[in-house]
């Protein structure tokens, strides 16, 4: 299940995350008002004989502006989308065929059939043109770019977090980002996340700093095309053969920011055996350049 718990440091209750999410995606001074596909024949193409990559989507249904993240593997597609307008969130599977045609279903993490989410299209040199509709709606255009940037420009400083509270099963969720990067160099980065149990007192978590990690010499090899998509980090002591343990990779989306620890499609880079308790999961992360605010995906 995929649900977004998020807010500067403000508390909500999971499934009425849209309000607290609200303060996040809202533009500076208001309130809330990857390489992947190519053209058909590139090698690189996200037809079904591609192999793992993770694409990174920014664009608008309509005029309301959308985020997707989405695992592709052999031409099949996972991942979720958020509403930076309102904190919709829903879980999307699909195709993407050789030829650039795409599919996407989706649905609301608590199964609502308001929410329910059907669009196709194609995909030419990274932008996904077609139709989206929700349960209910009318056919709205779709126009998504995959991330592209290196992110070797980037100058942000900032502090931020949020905390959820999962009242029907009895869980606080917490989270907390530094970060300070000048010209694409990074000087400072922290992040903890943790869960507590209330019913018991148990808390675990996991925790990542700058003095764990070093720039990583991205050769794109076992990453898929999202290689070659943000900033990445990788533990000291990569193993011989350049896998590291554990990456952390900054993925520009847009007005956003992906902070995305680990990377499955890497056997052993999970970033749970040093990083993590025992039964502590990673969550990404999104940060909203231009309020600086942020909050994890859960």
């Amino acid at each position: 299940m995929v649900c977004l718990a998020i807010g500067a440091g403000a508390v909500a209750a999971t499934g009425h995350a849209g309000d607290v999410w609200a303060q996040i995606v809202a533009p500076a001074g208001r309130g809330s008002d990857h390489a992947g596909a190519q053209n058909a024949g590139d090698e690189n193409a996200g037809g079904e004989g591609a192999g793992f990559e993770t694409l990174y989507l920014s664009g608008k249904v309509g005029t309301a502006p959308v985020l997707l993240s989405l695992d592709k593997a052999y031409g099949v597609l996972s991942g979720w989308s958020l509403s930076p307008r309102d904190g919709r969130q829903a879980l999307i599977e699909g195709r993407l065929a050789p030829d650039g045609a795409f599919t996407l279903h989706g649905r609301a993490p608590g199964g609502e059939a308001s929410q329910t989410i059907e669009a196709a299209g194609t995909v030419v040199g990274g932008r996904w043109t077609g139709t989206w509709r929700t349960a209910n709606g009318p056919a709205l255009g779709v126009a998504l770019e995959e991330s592209r940037e290196t992110l070797s420009d980037l100058t942000l400083g900032l502090t931020c977090g949020d905390t959820e509270v999962d009242r029907r099963y009895g869980y606080t969720y917490k989270t907390a980002l530094t970060l300070d990067v000048k010209q694409g160099a990074m000087h400072k980065l922290r992040i903890d996340q943790s869960v507590i149990d209330r019913r018991s007192g148990d808390e675990g978590g996991c925790a990542i700093g700058l003095d764990d990690l070093e720039p990583a010499p991205d050769t794109g090899a076992g990453t898929g095309a999202d290689a070659r998509a943000g900033l990445l980090l990788q533990t000291r002591g990569s193993g011989a053969e350049g896998t590291s343990r554990c990456t952390v990779r900054l993925v520009g989306v847009g007005d956003y920011l992906l902070v995305k620890v680990g990377d499955l499609s890497v056997e052993g880079n999970d970033c749970r055996a040093d990083y993590c308790t025992s039964r502590a999961l990673w969550r990404e992360m999104l940060v909203n350049r231009r309020t600086r605010r942020c909050g994890a995906v859960r």
